[in-house]
């Protein structure tokens, strides 16, 4: 293992965030948390079923570093968002040394929705139009680097984090014009619609359904403004989507495949 790299056992289902933590300069990635000096536990995931299965095996003495959605403890009893919460809760529960992040929409959850939700050149998704501040994993993964390797920063706070700005769906989607099976167009649906026009497609995808009531929740009104944190820590700007979105999709393309076997 390099020097000076703190290896973390990430908890969660992003695979192309456990892979930017794999190649941060600061940090990879390790199997066990019996190997690692940090657990990543990301609330924000999909399947929260493994990832109860994986936070109860990590060590109460272990730090930890917590992603949620933004404002997910605001979210109404039973939805998915609020699930969100209850899993950044459990996370933090007699662990020692936490900080929490919480976290706009990634960029790479966007790719995520376009590979799954495209269907003949349009996206539909439970995404809002005018978009949010996406950020982008590998910024998120450079961050962690900064609280791994300074535990003043921890101490039980809790951050929210963004991108460096605002950018629509269409503006966004436009950025993977190179790409044939990328989307050309974007049809919004609320999310009761949304899960109506699985249905009646015959999909039966709770992955799907929860991505929806995430990328719902994350791209909200109430959930569009910048945080300044992440260039406070770093000591630079997040990069914008259009330095990163067409990346992602080759890697979230290779990742999937290799998950394939």
């Amino acid at each position: 293992m390099a020097e000076n790299r703190t290896a973390i056992f990430y908890a969660g289902d992003r695979v192309l965030l456990r892979r930017a933590l794999a190649e941060a300069a600061g940090t990879t990635c390790v199997d066990t948390p019996a190997a690692a000096g940090l657990a990543v536990v990301d609330a924000g995931s999909l399947n929260q079923e493994d990832l109860r299965l994986q936070v109860a095996a990590i060590d109460p003495a272990l730090p930890r570093v917590v992603l949620s959605p933004r404002a997910a403890e605001l979210a109404p009893a039973g939805t998915f968002p609020a699930v969100q919460a209850q899993a950044e809760a459990a996370a933090l529960a007699g662990a020692v040394d936490t900080v929490v992040l919480r976290c706009a929409l990634l960029g790479q959850d966007l790719v995520r929705a376009c590979v799954h939700g495209t269907v003949e050149g349009t996206l539909y998704s439970t995404c809002e139009p005018a978009g949010t501040a996406w950020l982008d994993a590998a910024d998120l993964a450079e961050l962690i680097a900064v609280l791994a390797a300074d535990p003043a920063r921890r101490g039980g706070r809790a951050y929210e984090v963004t991108g460096p700005e605002v950018l629509g769906v269409p503006a966004a989607i436009a950025l993977l014009a190179g790409i044939a099976e990328a989307p050309r167009r974007h049809v919004y649906l609320p999310e009761e619609a949304y899960l109506h026009a699985l249905r009646r497609a015959g999909i039966d995808s709770p992955a799907g359904e929860r991505l929806g009531h995430h990328l719902a929740w994350g791209s909200a009104k109430a959930r569009r403004s910048v945080s300044p944190v992440l260039e406070r820590a770093l000591g630079r700007a997040g990069r914008p989507p259009s330095a990163y979105l067409s990346a992602a999709w080759h890697a979230y393309q290779s990742e999937s495949a290799a998950a394939r076997g």
